[in-house]
C-alpha cells in the first residue's frame, strides 16, 4: 500500500511536469518577437477584458496549486488529515486517463499556433480559429483543462487538493465569458455566427439557426 502511494505520488508529479512542459512549449513558441513588456504593460493587458480581482485570484491559486503538488509529493504527512476514499485501482485508471489528455493539449496548441496566450489578448493580425478541435467547440483548451484537473484530483485522492482545483475550475466561467467579450469586440458578427455553430465546452447536438 505504501509502495503504491509513493509510486502514485511521483507519477502524479511527472504528469504535472509534462503538462507544464506542453503548456510552456506552445506558450514560448507563440511569443511575439517584440520588446519585453513592463509589469505595468502586462497588467494593463491582463485586465483589459478581465477584472483585476480574477487575475490576482488565479495567480494566487496557481501558487497554491504548485505548493500543494510539492507538499503532496515530498511532504505527504502534511496532507494526511484530508484523504479522499478512492481505491488505488481507480487512481491508476486516472493516471491512464490523464495521459490520454496530452495529445489533445498538443492538438489544441498546434491548432492555435501563434495565438496561444497566457492572458486575454489579441495578437497582431489575429485570426478567428475555427478548425481542428475548434470546429465543434469554442473553448477546447479550457475543456481539456477541466478534464485534466478533475482526473488529477482523482489521482491525488485528497480533499485539500480537491478544494484548490474546484476553486480554480469555478474561475473558468468568468474567464471564458471575458474571452468571448474580447472576441465579439474583435470579430463581431463573425464570432456570433460561430457561437451558433460551436458549443462553448461541448459540441452542439445540432446547430442553432441564426436569429432573424
Amino acid at each position: 500500500m505504501m509502495c503504491d502511494e509513493v509510486l502514485l505520488s511521483f507519477v502524479f508529479l511527472g504528469l504535472w511536469l509534462f503538462f507544464l512542459g506542453i503548456r510552456g512549449f506552445y506558450g514560448r513558441k507563440a511569443q511575439p518577437a517584440s520588446p519585453k513588456r513592463t509589469r505595468q504593460e502586462k497588467w494593463a493587458i491582463a485586465t483589459r477584458y478581465e477584472h483585476g480581482a480574477y487575475v490576482i485570484l488565479r495567480v494566487v491559486l496557481t501558487v497554491v496549486l504548485i505548493l500543494s503538488i510539492a507538499i503532496y509529493v515530498f511532504v505527504p504527512p502534511w496532507l494526511e488529515w484530508a484523504p479522499l476514499p478512492i481505491p488505488t485501482w481507480l487512481r491508476w485508471v486516472g493516471v491512464a486517463m490523464a495521459i490520454i489528455t496530452f495529445p489533445f493539449f498538443v492538438w489544441v496548441g498546434r491548432t492555435l499556433g501563434k495565438h496561444v496566450t497566457g492572458q486575454l489578448e489579441l495578437r497582431e493580425d489575429h485570426q478567428l480559429i475555427t478548425t481542428g478541435p475548434y470546429s465543434r467547440i469554442r473553448h477546447p483548451l479550457y475543456l481539456t483543462y477541466l478534464i485534466y484537473n478533475i482526473i488529477t484530483t482523482l489521482i491525488a485522492a485528497n480533499w485539500a487538493f480537491f478544494l484548490v482545483i474546484i476553486i480554480g475550475l469555478l474561475l473558468l466561467y468568468p474567464r471564458i465569458k471575458a474571452e468571448e467579450r474580447m472576441l465579439i469586440d474583435e470579430f463581431g458578427e463573425q464570432y456570433r455566427t460561430y457561437m451558433l455553430q460551436a458549443g462553448m465546452l461541448f459540441p452542439r447536438l445540432r446547430q442553432r439557426a441564426k436569429e432573424g
